[in-house]
Formats: structure tokens, C-alpha cells, sequence
């Protein structure tokens, strides 16, 4: 008779002479089953709570960017179908429709490059300090953005009106 301890060691080596058969003597180390093996462990985006509750400064920021990346993609998304209903589009509506792509983009870029960064231990040349520059940069993107989308004279649907302001105050609040 085998007591707990003994039964789930030898389970853990079975599990590795499986893992041997199949993958060879070297195995790949995320399959094995021991209970001393190096699991790898994928970055982690947000980081944990700080002890008061609160989010930490890096999940905030974050927060703020994915905010900004889906207000972006709503507001080109609400400005195309309203282009698409119409079906005609001056100079002027296609503004609109410009600022939510450029800014989804841009969004997309700050984002990888957000993974990249904190997945390696080189920090490169994409410091906090350049991304909050990149940042004021997109915000000023989205000021005369709001400032048309908003304005009596477009098309844009009351939808793209609310989440280009909720996009211009996710960059405000990111930056």
C-alpha cells in the first residue's frame, strides 16, 4: 500500500517518463508534472492591487489605453456606418472618419508595444516617459477631432459623438 504522498510521486513520474517517451530525454519543460518543475509564466498585464485596493499606476494606464483603443474603433466604426446610410460623404465627414482609424492604429501600436516592454526585461527605447509623450500626442489628435465630430453640422451618429469624448478623456486620463 502506498500512502498519499508516496502515490502522488509516483504519479509525477510516470508523468515525466510519458513526457520523455513522447518529447525526448529533455523534454519540454511546460509539460512536465513535477512538483518542483519551472512553469513559465506568461507577463502579466495588469499588475496585482496594491494593499489600499487601488489598481496600481501601470493598470490604470493600461485601463485608460484599451478605454481609448474601443472608443476609437466605436467612433470610426459609428461615423462608417452613418457614411454607409447615407450613402455620400463630403470632404469634411471623411475627417471624422480619419481620426477614430489613425487613433485605432495608433492604439494598436501603443498597446504591442506596451506587451513587448513589460514581456522582455530590455525596456529599449519605449520608456514611460516616451509613451506618455505619445500620449499627448494622441490627445492632441482628439481635440480638434471632438471639437468636429461634436459640432452641429456632421453626420455622426450620437453614439460616435459619446465615445469621441469618452476616447479624448481615456487619453486625458492615461496621459
Amino acid at each position: 500500500l502506498r500512502t498519499g504522498a508516496e502515490h502522488e510521486g509516483h504519479a509525477a513520474q510516470a508523468q515525466e517518463q510519458v513526457c520523455a517517451n513522447q518529447f525526448g530525454a529533455q523534454g519540454p519543460r511546460i509539460l512536465t508534472m513535477s512538483a518542483n518543475a519551472e512553469i513559465p509564466i506568461a507577463p502579466s498585464m495588469f499588475t496585482t492591487r496594491l494593499r489600499s485596493g487601488e489598481l496600481s499606476a501601470y493598470a490604470r494606464k493600461l485601463t485608460a489605453q484599451l478605454v481609448l483603443w474601443f472608443a476609437s474603433l466605436v467612433s470610426f466604426a459609428s461615423m462608417a456606418d452613418s457614411i454607409n446610410t447615407l450613402n455620400s460623404c463630403n470632404g469634411a465627414c471623411w475627417y471624422s472618419l480619419v481620426v477614430g482609424i489613425v487613433s485605432f492604429g495608433y492604439m494598436i501600436f501603443l498597446l504591442g508595444m506596451n506587451y513587448v516592454t513589460e514581456s522582455s526585461r530590455d525596456k529599449s527605447w519605449f520608456s514611460p516617459r516616451f509613451e506618455a509623450q505619445l500620449m499627448l500626442l494622441l490627445v492632441m489628435w482628439w481635440i480638434p477631432g471632438v471639437g468636429y465630430i461634436s459640432s452641429a453640422g456632421t453626420i455622426q451618429s450620437g453614439v460616435g459623438i459619446v465615445f469621441s469624448w469618452i476616447a479624448l478623456c481615456a487619453g486625458v486620463y492615461g496621459t
